[in-house]
């Protein structure tokens, strides 16, 4: 049975995280550290904590979950390996290339698994939209966008030095859905579209290679109306749904498309995409810490590369 201890008392701790452990029968305990907010004991929320140094140093369980802002991402999957935990972590886990070299020694010497909190692709949409098309090889290129209104002026999202700004926020549902969808890293990204706030990168277009004549085309960010959806598109036809990246449990998802030259509808897919990543990890699954630990490479890779792009595009407007 698993002992949790969440970092941090975000919104998405709140309104999915915490939910889904109560509904996850490998998950008994849960404990709360919160600098801002006082979470309440209720139903498996056991423990609280305001002090997040202090709650590393008590807890007698087995995993943390890091949902702090990014810039202290970080430092606090460091400090709970060391402590022997395993870490969930929120996206982007990884902001700096010393961190990955680090957590991979340690996570060897501790053997502790370390998981970025991607969750789209856990709902059975997904795998419904893949098989309709043909399966994965078959797919040829993806049309995603996720644009959202503004953010509240003291998110952390719209704050450069908290790690905020809208490549970190969103590369996970841009470069990264060609590397979960085809296991292939990009072999080129073009942006286009640049929306800048003084020095916060608030959105961009996105065109990015993964080579053998697959691609991923769309635009992210926040400022614009609200924008949640994908469509692939393989020699069978073309076909997608709304909601991808953020589906509520309760969000019945209709894929819509044209399949072989005839109109395809297939509606109310529900599914819990936390409920049933968290179980992946709480309930080992998978259990090679190695696995883990290289898709969260990945994912810092993809953002690196993400980033360099976005600069150099910059400094040449």
């Amino acid at each position: 049975m698993s002992k949790i201890l969440i970092l941090g008392y975000s919104n998405i701790v709140q309104k999915r995280i915490i939910p889904a452990l109560n509904i996850i029968e490998n998950c008994d305990h849960i404990e709360i550290a919160s600098r801002s907010k006082i979470p309440i004991k209720t139903k498996k929320i056991v423990k609280v904590y305001s002090d997040y140094f202090d709650a590393l140093n008590k807890f007698d369980g087995n995993i943390v979950y890091i949902s702090l802002h990014n810039s202290a991402h970080d430092a606090f999957i460091i400090e709970s390996i060391k402590r022997g935990f395993s870490c969930i972590v929120d996206k982007p886990a990884i902001l700096n290339t010393e961190t990955i070299h680090e957590i991979k020694n340690l996570i060897k010497l501790n053997n502790c698994f370390v998981a970025e909190s991607v969750v789209y692709k856990d709902h059975k949409a997904w795998d419904s939209l893949i098989s309709i098309l043909g399966g994965k090889e078959n797919i040829s290129h993806i049309d995603s966008s996720f644009r959202i209104p503004d953010l509240e002026e003291n998110n952390f999202r719209s704050n450069v030095t908290l790690g905020g700004g809208a490549a970190n926020d969103m590369c996970s549902y841009s470069v990264s859905v060609g590397r979960h969808l085809w296991n292939r890293k990009p072999e080129n990204i073009v942006v286009s579209e640049l929306n800048y706030y003084k020095n916060l990168l608030k959105g961009f277009s996105i065109l990015v290679d993964y080579g053998d004549n697959k691609s991923l085309k769309g635009m992210y960010g926040f400022g614009y109306e609200y924008v949640n959806k994908i469509s692939m598109i393989s020699n069978l036809g073309e076909c997608g749904y709304e909601r991808v990246f953020s589906p509520p449990e309760n969000y019945g998802v209709k894929l819509k498309g044209i399949i072989e030259d005839k109109e395809f509808v297939q509606e109310g897919i529900k599914d819990n995409t936390f409920k049933n990543f968290l179980e992946k990890f709480l309930m080992n699954k998978i259990k090679s810490p190695l696995y883990w630990f290289n898709e969260t490479e990945k994912s810092f890779n993809d953002l690196k590369m993400l980033k360099s792009v976005i600069e150099k595009a910059r400094k040449d407007l």
